[in-house]
């Protein structure tokens, strides 16, 4: 692995010893599992997979759920769900008016969050159901199997805000926290759309 690779990450999900690493330049995105002990000396671990063409990102997120499914958000606001399972497989969601894509967040329970740029008359921060939009796909099996079907995103919430930053609670995935270009912080109750203005 090249140390100037762009981005590297370890896996959400805390039983699992995989890390990614993203290289901005060649645009290839790697997952890889650490074997052996990691010590400042000696790094021991294998390539599981790589993703290639992957889009030229501005935010990206890795599902704690589906340990090969990374969201990669765009310039034009788009936002790529890529399989890095050795199928190289991605479905996109697209956005109804281009802008850019500041940031996504996955929970734990298959739902994905999307902060956008402002724009008038549209939502800038959308929540979508990934096993809704993806019917019937099987996350035991490589690739999506079938494609996405049109739809709608389960949740559209800051009209005309511009939503710098999401994440969601881990031990709440119904609850988020969303940062607001030059205003506050709120959170989200997804379960009964409450909004607390937190700063």
């Amino acid at each position: 692995m090249d140390r100037y690779d762009g981005v590297v990450r370890w896996s959400p999900n805390s039983a699992n010893d995989h890390f990614i690493s993203i290289n901005i330049s060649s645009r290839t995105l790697q997952s890889y599992k650490v074997e052996g002990h990691v010590r400042p000396d000696l790094f021991e671990y294998k390539k599981l997979a790589e993703h290639s063409d992957v889009p030229q990102l501005t935010a990206y997120d890795w599902s704690p759920k589906i340990d090969d499914l990374v969201a990669i958000g765009t310039g034009r606001g788009e936002v790529h769900l890529l399989r890095v399972d050795g199928s190289n497989d991605s479905t996109t969601i697209p956005v109804k008016l281009q802008r850019q894509c500041q940031s996504v967040s996955f929970n734990n329970t298959g739902l994905l969050a999307v902060g956008l740029d402002r724009v008038r008359n549209d939502f800038c921060l959308q929540i979508w159901d990934i096993n809704q939009r993806l019917d019937r796909w099987d996350p035991s099996k490589p690739g999506w199997q079938s494609p996405s079907k049109p739809s709608e995103p389960l949740r559209k919430l800051e009209a005309s805000v511009p939503t710098t930053s999401v994440r969601f609670f881990e031990d709440q995935p119904q609850t988020l926290v969303v940062g607001l270009k030059n205003s506050n912080v709120r959170i989200h109750d997804l379960r009964g759309l409450q909004i607390f203005r937190a700063l």
